[in-house]
């Protein structure tokens, strides 16, 4: 089956990305920061979500039947002062992702998030108004 795991440079990603390769899955893995696979004879995309244009073109050439979704960022809540970019870049990223899926009719989508444990602190710092959500 043609796979395609975003986010398959993190821990659970390379973890998939390894089983999937082990029972003769065709596996492409798309992360901003690439990991090597060297033992694997696979395609890797080492591109941010927020380009539309280039995860449009992964979609295009590795037509997958089955899309793992495995992004979250890693943030230090209160301290960071990108958070906006990395939320924007977990859900905005998610929904880049799936609308692909749509468009290159995808049969699967499987979404794993540990947005929750990332961002645990996100509820306190808005409390304290801290940060702000701004409208979109």
């Amino acid at each position: 089956m043609r796979t395609l795991v975003v986010g398959g440079s993190g821990f659970i990603g390379y973890n998939l990305v390894l089983s999937l390769y082990e029972v003769d899955y065709h596996v492409a893995v798309v992360d901003k920061v690439l990991r090597k696979f060297t033992e694997l004879n696979l395609s890797q995309y080492g591109i941010d979500l927020h380009d539309d244009i280039a995860l449009d073109k992964v979609f295009e050439i590795e037509k997958p039947q089955m899309v793992y979704y495995l992004v979250t960022s890693n943030v230090d809540y209160p301290d960071s002062e990108d958070v906006y970019h990395y939320v924007n870049l977990d859900v905005l990223g998610l929904v880049r992702t799936l609308h692909k899926c749509k468009k290159y009719n995808v049969e699967k989508i499987i979404f794993v998030s540990s947005f929750d444990i990332s961002y645990d602190d996100c509820a306190d710092c808005m409390h304290r108004n801290r940060y702000t959500i701004p409208n979109m």
